[in-house]
């Protein structure tokens, strides 16, 4: 009997040393829960960001480095030396009376005065009143031919202009519609007319653009120099 009881008795201390692992897992288990639980109930709010971050944690490390690539690449650009094209020149609106500033501006004197004549092809033919002209400012005296350099021949017909430009520097074209003016003009004839007309338009036309002029015809000699005698 005591045998036997002895025997029993070894079989359930085997017995219990066989469950005791499985009990013992169990309880921590339940201990766990029962803290988490505790800690949750504690502190609801913070339980709940810090159980999201923890899920979100692997799902947005890929998007935190691609914003760190970014940043990296605008400190990049803000390190570059960047080199700008030149402006282009500003373009200029073509001026109404074409080269006249540029002839006036060359033809002046320091208080920007002219002598201004015109004429038309009929005036520049070889042995025309325009040679007598010239001759008249080389052979006066009292250095008057100075002033050839402040003298501004308006052309009224393309024959004129180019015969002007062969012996004078300071030529201008004024072109005109609705006249013809290559021939000659009897006085007081309507032609005539719209030709004083028109040389009245422009002689205003050079008072605006900030000049003064003294006007001669070409049949008038210059021997003499009359700035003597003209105050401004």
């Amino acid at each position: 009997m005591l045998g036997g009881g002895k025997m029993k008795g070894d079989a359930v201390s085997g017995g219990s040393r066989n469950i005791s692992p499985m009990v013992s897992f169990l309880l921590g288990a339940a201990v766990a829960t029962v803290c988490v639980l505790f800690f949750m109930s504690a502190s609801p709010g913070r339980s709940l960001v810090d159980v999201a971050a923890w899920s979100h944690n692997n799902g947005t490390a890929a998007q935190h480095h691609h914003l760190r690539s970014v940043a990296d690449d605008l400190d990049a650009a803000r390190n570059l030396t960047v080199v700008a094209a030149p402006a282009p020149a500003p373009v200029q609106a073509a001026s109404p009376y074409g080269d006249l500033e540029e002839v006036l501006a060359r033809a002046a004197t320091a208080d920007r005065t002219v002598i201004m004549t015109q004429i038309n092809a009929a005036w520049t033919k070889p042995g025309s009143l325009l040679d007598l002209f010239f001759e008249s400012f080389r052979t006066g005296e009292g250095g008057v031919a100075r002033l050839l350099d402040h003298l501004v021949i308006v052309t009224m017909d393309p024959a004129a202009y180019a015969g002007c430009q062969l012996v004078h520097p300071h030529c201008y074209f004024l072109r005109t519609t609705g006249v013809d003016y290559r021939g000659e003009k009897f006085f007081m004839s309507k032609d005539y007319l719209e030709m004083m007309w028109g040389r009245n338009k422009f002689q205003q036309t050079i008072l605006q653009l900030g000049y003064n002029f003294l006007f001669t015809d070409v049949d008038v000699m210059w021997f003499r120099d009359p700035f003597k005698h003209i105050s401004m």
